[in-house]
């Protein structure tokens, strides 16, 4: 079995698990309405001192921070629920004894999980991303709003490149270190704990040694963009290195 054939298992498998599926398009339906509510919101500042109106953005605002616990949930979730399930219903031990090499099952299950996830993502906020960016052209704002930004991200030494890489980077190694979690556990539930253990190991490993660099004066934007590298480059190496010697 070739690594593409495999990649289009992997994603005919997405496209028929609704219940990730569903659960994103209402995710983003919740999404639209609390980005409209907040856009209204803005259009009309002098209501929002209203007692009434303050109680309701209130309530919108703690149930905005759900939702958004929500979004990374499915998005994080989901690499989990691949490879476990894999495990579960002995899918990658009957691949293996049919002999299709370790590695490339890795690579070509990886690829596909990126793939859902980012579709999830898109799901999840694209129309919500595109209706903020509307408003702010409409109020004719955008050129004021991006020099906030990039004014922020230049006392870094971050350009607009830097930003988008890093935002990428810092996308992929979180899903790697969740399927690597997974994979190490076999699938048990005990993963997503894994996950935010690795994960928090590496915030403080990075934080240490952020400190040194901005104490030496190196190029924070550099410094952050080779750790995630790195980080994208060890676990990668640490997954391949447990399906090749694990005892599926």
């Amino acid at each position: 079995m070739t690594g593409k054939l495999i990649f289009k298992m992997e994603m005919f498998k997405f496209f028929k698990d609704r219940v990730f599926i569903i659960t994103a398009a209402v995710i983003g339906l919740l999404n639209i309405l609390v980005t409209l509510f907040y856009i209204s919101a803005f259009n009309a500042p002098d209501k929002m001192f209203d007692v009434a109106d303050g109680a309701i953005i209130g309530l919108v605002s703690l149930f905005s921070f759900f939702l958004i616990l929500a979004n990374a949930a499915l998005i994080f979730i989901y690499p989990f629920h691949a490879v476990s399930s894999d495990y579960k219903n002995n899918v990658l031990a009957l691949m293996v004894a049919s002999g299709v090499d370790r590695k490339k099952l890795y690579m070509s299950k990886v690829g596909a999980i990126i793939v859902a996830a980012l579709i999830l993502t898109a799901v999840t906020i694209l129309i919500p991303f595109i209706m903020v960016s509307i408003q702010i052209a409409v109020i004719g704002d955008w050129d004021g709003a991006f020099e906030i930004i990039m004014e922020a991200f230049a006392y870094l030494n971050f350009d607009f490149f830097k930003i988008i890489l890093i935002g990428f980077l810092s996308y992929f190694s979180s899903l790697l270190i969740m399927i690597y979690s997974t994979i190490l556990l076999k699938g048990s539930k005990l993963a997503i704990l894994l996950y935010i253990g690795f994960s928090m190991g590496v915030s403080f490993v990075r934080s240490i040694l952020s400190v040194i660099v901005l104490l030496t004066g190196v190029s924070f934007s550099w410094f952050t963009i080779i750790t995630m590298l790195l980080t994208v480059v060890l676990f990668v190496f640490l997954s391949l290195r447990t399906v090749q010697r694990q005892n599926l």
